[in-house]
């Protein structure tokens, strides 16, 4: 049973990994940390970690496909590979024991997030970016990546990659 101390470390932890995966990505580099410095088993804590992860990139992968910043023939391959990747990567860490699994982590967590937070531009360039759906601005784009909005307009994807950039004819 969790004691007052993990619910202290662990529910700031995992609000400040929230706002931070929600504004730019990242969030689980605070969140996994949280669930082991809280004293939680390493494979309960990456499995609480990825079901949150995947409720969330669930919910903002439905509303950018209802507002058509997704390719939907592309998304689906994506998603197929990603299903398999994450299959083969479970089957892999239930036969590492925690006695194995920590010290992997202390080298690869860190690893991600240098990786992660050097380039924040993946598969996006300059001539990649489409503009979003709406009329054109001719306001420079925000520092927070949001379209200028009205009623009737979107918000911009925060990264334009090749699953998520506008499917419209060029």
């Amino acid at each position: 049973m969790p004691t007052w101390m993990q619910y202290a470390i662990v529910c700031p932890l995992i609000f400040l990994g929230g706002f931070v995966d929600a504004i730019a990505g990242g969030g689980g580099l605070i969140t996994l940390p949280a669930y082991l410095i809280a004293g939680f088993p390493v494979h309960v804590s990456i499995g609480t970690n990825k079901l949150s992860s995947t409720i969330g990139t669930t919910i903002t992968t439905w509303k950018f496909w209802k507002r058509g910043y997704i390719r939907p023939k592309l998304s689906l391959i994506c998603a197929l590979c990603a299903l398999v990747g994450s299959a083969i990567g479970a089957n892999i860490g239930m036969h590492l024991s925690d006695r194995v699994f920590k010290p992997l982590l202390l080298v690869i967590l860190p690893l991600t997030a240098l990786y992660v937070f050097r380039t924040k531009t993946i598969g996006a360039s300059e001539k990649d970016a489409l503009p979003p759906p709406g009329p054109p601005s001719s306001a420079p784009p925000s520092p927070w990546a949001w379209a200028p909005t009205t009623a009737s307009t979107v918000p911009a994807p925060a990264r334009s990659c090749f699953c998520c950039s506008p499917a419209r004819p060029t």
